[in-house]
């Protein structure tokens, strides 16, 4: 019986696939590709009832500044953020409403290893945003 390590297994069918990858769009209109690559391209979060479109704002702004993203435009209800480190980065558009947040991802790395890096980055951002809603929200009470 033969036991095979995963990593090298994993690698194996990367170094298969790596000359396909050039094919492969991860952008937010692929989103069948991008929940390939165990992302989800638009992310909807839920604002708690009684909260104003202010606040919904604000508990964005207040999540991008805690994780270090950086607003690269606000105009209505609608910001762009930009996070890079290295020579990772991922941009995100964030749309605020009274009922609730939507996060689009302007686009996916074709790399596996750097999207699922971005894929963190979006989870975090994701909670913080949730986080920051619900603290608001218990704030006003």
């Amino acid at each position: 019986m033969h036991i095979f390590n995963r990593n090298v297994v994993v690698g194996t069918i990367l170094t298969l696939l790596s000359p396909l990858m050039p094919c492969v769009s991860l952008s937010a209109a692929d989103e069948p590709a991008a929940a390939a690559a165990g992302v989800d391209s638009a992310n909807r979060i839920a604002v708690p009832p009684g909260l104003t479109l202010d606040d919904a704002k604000a508990a964005v702004l207040e999540a991008a500044a805690f994780r270090k993203w950086q607003v690269l435009d606000q105009s209505g209800d609608k910001m762009i953020v930009f996070y890079n480190r290295g020579h990772m980065s991922l941009t995100l558009t964030i749309l605020c409403q009274t009922e609730q947040v939507t996060i689009e991802v302007k686009q996916w790395d074709s790399n596996a290893r750097v999207a699922k890096t971005q894929g963190r980055w979006l989870n975090n951002i994701r909670k913080d945003i949730s986080d920051a809603l619900v603290k608001r929200k218990a704030l006003k009470r």
